[in-house]
């Protein structure tokens, strides 16, 4: 649900029974600043902090699963996405399916004639992890 309201400098807006109030502070320039009361059981924060601690929760809440070997090969495949751009990049630079990658990254595993090609196309910055346990062929 969304409400679009106009608002004056000074003027309120209450969110549930009272528990949040928004206020216009200042107005300039297209800039908005708001005054905001929340009880302190309710955390506040900009979109882009909720955000970021949002996915190191679940970053942390994973950590607790993964072993160390499956947190590098995450990682290393993390690393060729950002190399690459994209699975589908990596695909084509490798001549191989994207479902082939996924299926590489779901059993944590990499032929070692693809691994070879990785560390060729990255000059050496992204080495595997783990290789007698990663790869295969």
């Amino acid at each position: 649900m969304s409400l679009v309201l106009n608002r004056n400098v000074g003027q309120e807006v209450v969110i549930g029974d009272e528990l949040i109030v928004v206020r216009i502070n200042k107005v300039n320039k297209g800039q908005v600043t708001l005054g905001l009361e929340a009880p302190s059981q309710i955390s506040v924060h900009r979109r882009e902090i909720f955000e970021k601690n949002k996915a190191l929760k679940v970053e942390r809440d994973l950590s607790k699963y993964l072993t160390k070997e499956d947190y590098e090969i995450e990682n290393y495949f993390q690393q060729i996405k950002n190399y690459f751009g994209s699975y589908a990049r990596l695909s084509q630079a490798l001549n191989v399916s994207r479902s082939a990658i996924y299926k590489w990254r779901y059993y944590g595993r990499i032929p070692r004639r693809h691994s070879d090609k990785i560390e060729e196309l990255t000059l050496g910055m992204i080495t595997i992890p783990l290789a007698r346990n990663m790869s295969w062929g």
